[in-house]
């Protein structure tokens, strides 16, 4: 009796072949690479599939960081906006996104916004308190600040 050989492995997909390509630019610290790649395979990925969604917040979080020790906090809070943006509905953002998010909004003056943030990071993430706390300190400081300002000002 004969019998059939296995039939060959399947090869990836260009689908499945970005997730790899993204995988191994991000493990080899090529973060903005990665990015670009995982961005592409988010406009492929299936209904439900969320992994290139995942993976492509993981990476704006890394080049994030790099801006965010240089001080450039309006460069921070557009990549994460732009993050927000690609992600949609998805479950991929996380409170610390959103304190993060709130302390750019801070230096940047934007204290309205940096409230909003700073709200959503602690329904987000309740652990968050401490941090977010110090930041609610600050930005009320500023808010105080310029409310003085204006004050004076007007006179």
């Amino acid at each position: 009796m004969l019998r059939r050989p296995p039939p060959p492995p399947a090869r990836p997909n260009r689908y499945q072949t970005l997730l790899i390509d993204g995988k191994r630019f991000f493990e080899a610290g090529d973060y903005a690479t990665a990015l670009q790649i995982y961005q592409s395979a988010c406009q492929m990925a299936p209904p439900g599939d969320n992994q290139p969604f995942a993976q492509a917040c993981k990476c704006i979080r890394r080049v994030a960081r790099t801006f965010l020790k240089q001080e450039d906090y309006a460069t921070v809070a557009r990549m994460i906006e732009e993050m927000f943006q690609l992600n949609g509905q998805r479950p991929n953002l996380k409170g610390a996104d959103y304190k993060i998010l709130g302390q750019c909004y801070l230096a940047l003056n934007r204290l309205e916004a940096a409230e909003e943030a700073l709200q959503t990071a602690e329904k987000l993430d309740p652990a968050l308190q401490p941090d977010l706390q110090r930041l609610r300190h600050q930005l009320k400081t500023e808010q105080l600040g310029n409310a003085f300002k204006n004050l004076y000002e007007k006179t």
